[in-house]
């Protein structure tokens, strides 16, 4: 007869949006091997981006969709990185933050629409939600979660829709002045109402939306275009090329000139 291997890992307990699970190694550390049947579950779901991190926010697990997104050919190639050797600095940094939040507090992101730049340079609105992992004493052992990117205005979530002509008027007029109050009129709220409204649903300010729509837009230009920076600039709602250059080294860590040369030499 065979004895069970009692080294094996245990998904205990779904309760209570509570994902409990015993790891199989003595020191307690979550790792791949422990979130498995997760792993499996994901593998052939394409739209969507699966991910597990550690307590130490190092990923130790994904799907081939995961895989594909950052342009990574095995799982070997991501296990043990960060957020920081995928993503644009500042993006990365606001990443490592809703972690920090959810291991020390347990607080899940659910439903969170937000910014990810895929392998390509390319800015992609999913919506992602992250949850903590436990283990049976109570204490947080990791994070699993899930992204999926958003293509179209009209795929947003259903409690996003009301924001779909928001997104869609930001987007055709980013060379153009774009005014808070102008938003909140078109969706009958005052500007502050507006304001809590367009933060809570998206994690951030409608001015950090426009700007980011804005980067999002100078970044696909300077990868697939020759226009000169100013020019570029200015077609993304930037006149003042010193202002965009500042926000666009504090986004993706280089100036759009390096950027401009890292994807023509790639």
């Amino acid at each position: 007869m065979n004895m069970p291997n009692m080294n094996m890992p245990k998904l205990m307990d779904l309760d209570a949006e509570r994902i409990v699970i015993q790891p199989a190694s003595d020191d307690g550390q979550l790792r791949s091997s422990d979130v498995k049947m997760f792993e499996v579950l994901f593998q052939h779901l394409l739209d969507v981006i699966f991910f597990v991190k550690n307590n130490g926010g190092c990923w130790i697990s994904c799907n081939a969709a995961a895989l594909a997104f950052l342009n990574y050919s095995k799982l070997s190639d991501v296990i043990g990185k960060k957020e920081k050797a995928f993503f644009p600095q500042q993006i990365a940094l606001e990443i490592r933050r809703d972690d920090q939040t959810i291991l020390s507090q347990g607080q899940s992101v659910l439903n969170r629409i937000e910014i990810i730049q895929n392998a390509f340079g390319d800015l992609i609105w999913v919506q992602t939600d992250k949850l903590p992992i436990y283990n049976p004493d109570g204490d947080i052992i990791g994070i699993i979660g899930v992204s999926r990117p958003i293509s179209k205005v009209e795929n947003l979530p259903h409690e996003f829709e009301l924001f779909g002509e928001i997104i869609a008027f930001i987007r055709a007029h980013l060379a153009d002045t774009i005014r808070v109050k102008d938003l909140a009129d078109v969706m009958k709220l005052s500007e502050n109402q507006f304001r809590r409204k367009f933060k809570t649903e998206f994690g951030v300010t409608p001015q950090q939306f426009i700007l980011r729509a804005r980067l999002q837009a100078s970044g696909h230009l300077l990868r697939r275009s020759t226009q000169p920076i100013a020019i570029l600039a200015a077609d993304c709602g930037f006149s003042d090329q010193s202002y965009f250059t500042k926000q666009f080294k504090q986004f993706f860590g280089m100036t759009p000139l390096e950027y401009r040369k890292i994807w023509i030499n790639s």
